[in-house]
């Protein structure tokens, strides 16, 4: 009731405030708003993307549980399909018929945050307490919030072929935890063996692990071309020329490597994802069983880099924000993070369900328990590559065909910094 009071009273303030802000409404109370005021029963909107197939039953039963507690509100829920979320939501923020919760992939938070909620007034310090802080500082933008993380596929891990290592007179005992460590453990196998080390190129990911802030404070200019980003550059070219990456690091196409640990041209993995390692189970069972397994190597700050995350937004025209807030943090409640992680192999954003038994005693009898171990010591210290713009994505590919390029030749880094900073100018004055 505390929780609830405090929310009311912060939703008045932003309310006296705000009132006829939000484009597309009025001064003028709306029905949804009134009832809101007057205590009468409310629905919230609730959109998933792909769940009712496969976890419809969990959905259900928690909105059956919240609706339990919660007389007042009814949980209308929509499950969209993956494809048709951008365009569905575009439509519905184009009209005042808006979802009030939805869930969207951390990666279009900036596509539609002009239209999404500072979720501030809702969740403070308590109530963020619970959340793995680098997930939520990922979709803090300013000084505003604009969404809750969820569920996510884990952080990257490392494996090694120990056999490999062994040739190269390396223990698996002490195995490296940064990028520096890394290349000069994989310069002794590539010299020692027939194998190169691993496939890894100067990626956002590693700059971002070594402190880069790629883009101004104000997300609308490149700040790529530093001495320090140079640097990084320079001892990746420096490790693909000599033989300790692997060549096939610069293909495109990522998902088919010439070298890799499956076909043991490679011996080591160093900031792999965990599901890979089924790869190598299924078609080299000898070396999966084999492998060593630990932590991915990471840069000077510790961090470890995730792809991204599934969160919960609440955009600027619901009527019932306060409610649908109040769901949100069901949902993504500790204990309703754990039950739908042992339904299926995801990670959750919440501090508290990683110290659960059924993450904290894990029993490493396998390769992949060992790589569930490695992710949940890793969570705590993860954070998302989100850039915090509208064009992440064409900026990641512009990045990387440039390094590609960088790594076969001999520009200097300063000036393939250079080339990125006017292609990422290009598309941010486009965005």
């Amino acid at each position: 009731m505390a929780r609830v009071a405090k929310l009311l009273a912060a939703s008045l303030v932003a309310g006296m405030v705000c009132v006829g802000c939000v484009p597309g409404t009025s001064g003028t109370d709306t029905t949804q708003q009134t009832a809101q005021k007057s205590g009468e029963p409310v629905t919230v909107e609730f959109w998933t993307i792909n769940l009712k197939k496969n976890y419809g039953e969990y959905v259900e039963g928690l909105i059956d549980g919240f609706e339990k507690s919660h007389e007042d509100i009814t949980i209308k829920w929509v499950d969209v399909p993956g494809t048709d979320v951008e365009s569905k939501l575009l439509a519905a923020l184009a009209t005042d018929d808006v979802p009030d919760a939805v869930n969207i992939e951390d990666m279009r938070v900036d596509q539609f945050g002009e239209s999404l909620s500072d979720l501030t007034p809702y969740f403070d310090q308590d109530e963020l307490a619970p959340y793995i802080d680098g997930l939520v500082e990922s979709v803090r933008r300013d000084d505003k919030l604009l969404a809750i993380p969820w569920y996510n596929g884990g952080a990257p891990v490392a494996w090694y072929n120990s056999s490999l290592l062994q040739e190269a007179g390396v223990g698996t005992d002490d195995l490296p935890e940064t990028w520096d460590e890394a290349l000069d453990l994989g310069q002794q196998v590539a010299q020692r063996t027939d194998a190169c080390a691993f496939n890894a190129l100067p990626t956002l990911d590693v700059l971002l692990s070594n402190g880069a802030e790629p883009l101004s404070a104000d997300r609308t200019k490149p700040a790529l071309n530093t001495p320090e980003n140079a640097q990084v550059l320079e001892k990746f070219r420096a490790a693909y020329k000599d033989g300790t990456i692997c060549p096939g690091a610069v293909s495109e196409n990522i998902r088919n490597l010439p070298q890799t640990v499956a076909n043991g041209m490679a011996a080591a993995s160093v900031d792999g994802l965990p599901f890979q390692l089924l790869d190598i189970e299924k078609n080299a069972a000898k070396t999966y069983t084999d492998l060593a397994v630990g932590h991915a190597v990471t840069g000077t700050t510790g961090d470890f880099i995730i792809g991204g995350m599934q969160t919960f937004a609440i955009p600027a025209k619901s009527d019932v924000k306060e409610q649908a807030a109040e769901f949100i943090e069901y949902v993504t409640s500790a204990e309703a993070q754990l039950e739908f992680c042992k339904l299926v192999t995801i990670f959750p954003s919440t501090k508290d369900t990683l110290e659960d038994p059924f993450f904290t005693d894990v029993e490493v009898k396998s390769p992949a328990d060992a790589a569930r171990k490695a992710v949940v010591e890793e969570l705590p210290k993860v954070k998302t590559k989100d850039l915090g713009t509208k064009v992440d994505l064409e900026l990641d590919e512009a990045y990387l065909e440039r390094i590609r390029a960088y790594m076969t030749g001999d520009q200097a880094a300063a000036d393939a910094l250079a080339d990125v900073e006017q292609d990422w100018t290009d598309l941010l004055s486009k965005k």
